[in-house]
């Protein structure tokens, strides 16, 4: 049995403006489809390659012909990129949805610490800094909305981070995740994934009027796993989920609070994990 409903077809979205990060692939191409069926006055694609997000495009508009899907470049290894990218979505009128699922892996084996631009490791970049500094950017559109919603795409990975690492480093803890003599390579994706939920659970208190969801589509057989052996991608996607199960699970987030019981669980969940701090 599905873990949540077949998302629904009807123009539920109609007069309403969604973006998707990362939606030229996997969970981020399915939940665009999804949002698309469902008659957005706008949909943007945010991609860091346009080749492959107009590719994407093409498909969203054989299934909707008409629809108005926009291809805008986003790197969210790129502050610069971010902003350049916010400040266009705050030109519109509103923006009712935001979907942010763009996310990066190191992968497996001892690799070195690779740095973006900014002077910060990819993983942390693009999973916590930017993707935290896109949600506040996103703002003053998301405001313009009747009824906002702001989803980020977490794991639950974030569970077997290396919490002593945390607790050692709090006071300084953007720069030694940045120095590369602390950079432990196979552990940096679930550091990145709590770091994550931590700024998460401090912006759902200060956006105030903004439903701010942090949720997991689950394990799913993607492009993230690229950075791994085939032997371990071949593990790990055994008993993976689809993208478009994750999809589902993503956009399941859209307009839909969560209950108190399910929220009084994923608290208990994360007091475990802060326990450990």
């Amino acid at each position: 049995m599905p873990l949540f409903p077949e998302p629904t077809t009807a123009p539920v979205l109609a007069g309403k403006a969604a973006l998707v990060t990362g939606s030229n692939t996997g969970i981020g191409l399915e939940a665009a489809k999804i949002l698309g069926a469902q008659a957005p006055a706008t949909l943007i694609l945010a991609v860091r390659s346009l080749a492959s997000g107009e590719a994407a495009r093409e498909q969203l508009l054989a299934a909707h012909p008409g629809a108005d899907v926009r291809v805008w470049p986003l790197d969210m290894a790129s502050f610069a990129s971010v902003r350049a990218f916010a400040a266009r979505v705050n030109e519109l009128e509103k923006l009712d949805i935001a979907v942010l699922n763009a996310g990066v892996a190191p992968g497996s084996g001892d690799q070195a610490l690779q740095a973006t631009a900014d002077g910060h490791e990819v993983t942390h970049q693009v999973n916590v800094l930017g993707t935290l500094l896109l949600a506040l950017l996103l703002v003053p559109a998301l405001r313009r909305a009747a009824d906002p919603s702001l989803v980020i795409v977490s794991s639950e990975v974030h569970a077997w981070a290396n919490t002593d690492f945390v607790r050692r480093h709090l006071s300084g803890l953007v720069d030694a995740v940045d120095d590369p003599a602390l950079y432990v390579n196979s552990e940096r994706y679930f550091l990145s994934k709590l770091l994550l939920q931590l700024g998460v659970r401090r912006l759902i208190p200060a956006l105030k009027g903004i439903r701010v969801v942090s949720t997991t589509p689950g394990l799913c057989r993607t492009g993230l796993a690229r950075g791994y052996s085939e032997q371990e991608q071949a593990a790990m996607y055994s008993r993976a989920r689809s993208p478009r199960d994750g999809a589902v699970a993503v956009t399941s987030a859209i307009g839909h609070p969560v209950s108190e019981e399910v929220g009084v669980q994923q608290k208990r969940k994360l007091t475990t994990v802060l326990g450990r701090l």
